[in-house]
């Protein structure tokens, strides 16, 4: 009894562009950008402040307030605790910056790495959810 086999077809790989599943990821560190170097690598001696711990998905802006002249946000984490934080702190695990506060978001400056790339930053925000309270 013969059993006929399907015609064989040629596939796209959506992945391509990316770096190679079959080689070891110190090949693949080498012939791309290097993660300690370029002018947008965070400083890694820098000591962790406290809302680097979670993501930027899992924080929440619960409000702003102004202090002495400055805009403070509130900032939510996951493990009940609500956090002030001013321009020029850091949050999120991408070594997000905030770069600005207003009356109903904050405006943060993260660093993500591609080997293809190196480091680039990306801007993101955390807006008040009123409905989300």
């Amino acid at each position: 009894m013969a059993v006929a086999l399907p015609e064989s077809q040629e596939l796209g790989y959506m992945y391509s562009d990316g770096r190679s599943p079959f080689l070891p990821p110190e090949a693949v560190a080498q012939e791309g950008a290097s993660r300690n170097e370029g002018a947008l690598a965070p400083d890694l001696q820098r000591t962790p402040e406290p809302l680097e711990r979670f993501s930027l998905q899992e924080l929440r802006l619960v409000g702003t307030i102004r202090m002495g002249g400055r805009q403070v946000a509130l900032i939510a984490s996951p493990d009940g605790n609500v956090t002030s934080v001013k321009e020029g702190n850091y949050l999120g695990t991408d070594y997000g910056r905030i770069a600005q506060i207003s009356a109903q978001e904050i405006r943060v400056t993260e660093r993500v790495f591609t080997t293809r790339e190196g480091w680039q930053e990306r801007q993101v925000s955390l807006v008040i959810n009123e409905n989300n309270e």
